[in-house]
């Protein structure tokens, strides 16, 4: 059954230490809080695509409004036939270089932005 989720009625909800909970937001059909027997929270969106059931995790713990903004962006790109849930373990698993960033995209910028007499540095190990 969906609840209309508030900040004060999140902060009040308590952790069960048999089961995890999840709790339906009435504000933002398919947007869930779950509480785990620990009481750690996130949010997870549930919704249907070819057929089958997926749930897509929220990073980090956002905001009630956050966490509906971007409940709606993910089941936007369901509307637009694309898998959030598969799309951001893409991402997740795209090559990372030096501060989480796009390997060839960063080289790429950085070349641009110092200019062509760019080399690298020498290793004198």
């Amino acid at each position: 059954m969906a609840v209309r989720l508030s900040v004060a009625a999140i902060e009040r909800l308590k952790p069960d230490p048999g089961k995890r909970l999840e709790i339906a937001d009435a504000g933002k059909p398919g947007l869930y809080l779950v509480i785990q027997p620990n009481g750690r929270k996130s949010w997870a969106v549930r919704y249907r695509i070819d057929r089958q059931s997926r749930k897509l995790t929220l990073e980090g713990f956002p905001s009630l409004t956050t966490a509906r903004r971007l409940a709606q962006d993910a089941l936007d790109l369901v509307a637009a036939t694309k898998d959030p849930a598969r799309l951001k373990k893409a991402a997740r698993n795209a090559p990372r270089g030096l501060h989480g960033q796009a390997t060839s995209k960063s080289v790429t910028a950085r070349r641009s932005a110092i200019g062509p007499s760019w080399k690298p540095p020498v290793c004198l190990a």
